[in-house]
């Protein structure tokens, strides 16, 4: 599914905004629309087999499922032609270029050394501004059976007990960089690469062409009120699903990729300046 030939250029980044604002708005509708057949239909909901129930929740579950997961895919992939993404991607590029001609494994790890004791100290200041407290008192603290402290005593101490020291590594700045080691030119055979694609396909759609089938027969064949609303029941399944997939997919580009990758560039920027000032520092000794 591809939203593109409903946007228009000029407006495209507005409409898909509008558009994921107005999932939450569709999914709601079509709440209401089985809640509505539930409330004026006369139903008799019968208990199935062990069987039959089984087998009708691992055709939902598993058609919801490919749902998630192929709306997902089309939420990323309209997240990820972004313009912000598409610049912290080219930004962070020519930085991992920069760090492997100019940087070193040891600069880079002193680097990430220095800056996770700077940020953990930070964040050991901050945690107890906002218990209002000190390290001294946090110790007295300690000393103190727990029935005798405090309410204020208890929460500075539990939070102290969950604080975890900030880590930096060089894996985490350079995540995600590209590959250079070699492959073996002319190893994946163009028929084989089909033939893999189109088996990875045929489970996910046999499952859910199951749950298609299912449906239609059910209201084909017995158009009883209970299996109209089993009916609706399980199109808002997989309505919702899709809808929440895609809506992850396109936050997981927009929201979690741009800002480890804003967070990556930063660094990386900041280690290049250090970096760029030790050597000027050296050439002048």
């Amino acid at each position: 599914m591809n939203f593109d030939p409903l946007l228009s250029p000029p407006k495209k980044k507005e409409s898909l905004r509008g558009l994921l604002s107005t999932l939450g708005i569709v999914a709601a509708a079509a709440t209401v629309v089985v809640f509505s057949t539930l409330f004026f239909t006369e139903v008799s909901l019968t208990a199935q087999s062990a069987l039959s129930f089984s087998l009708s929740f691992f055709l939902l579950f598993s058609s919801s499922y490919i749902m998630y997961a192929s709306l997902f895919e089309t939420g990323r992939g309209q997240g990820e032609k972004e313009e912000r993404f598409s610049s912290l991607t080219a930004r962070r590029t020519e930085l991992f270029a920069q760090v492997r001609e100019r940087g070193d494994k040891d600069s880079l790890l002193a680097f990430c050394q220095d800056y996770s004791k700077k940020e953990t100290a930070a964040a050991r200041e901050a945690l107890l501004l906002q218990h209002l407290t000190s390290e001294d008192e946090l110790a007295a603290w300690r000393k103190i059976p727990w029935r005798e402290r405090s309410v204020a005593a208890r929460r500075a101490l539990l939070a102290d007990a969950r604080f975890r020291p900030v880590s930096v590594t060089p894996r985490m700045l350079l995540a995600e960089q590209p590959r250079v080691a070699a492959r073996a030119p002319l190893s994946h055979s163009p028929d084989r690469e089909r033939h893999r694609r189109t088996l990875a396909f045929l489970l996910p759609l046999a499952l859910f062409t199951s749950l298609s089938v299912s449906l239609v027969c059910e209201v084909i064949l017995a158009p009883s009120p209970d299996t109209v609303v089993a009916y609706f029941l399980k199109l808002f399944t997989l309505l919702h699903s899709g809808l929440k997939g895609f809506r992850a997919g396109f936050f997981h580009v927009t929201v979690d990729r741009s800002g480890y990758m804003e967070e990556q560039c930063e660094l990386l920027e900041e280690y290049l300046k250090e970096y760029g000032k030790k050597e000027t520092a050296q050439s002048e000794k």
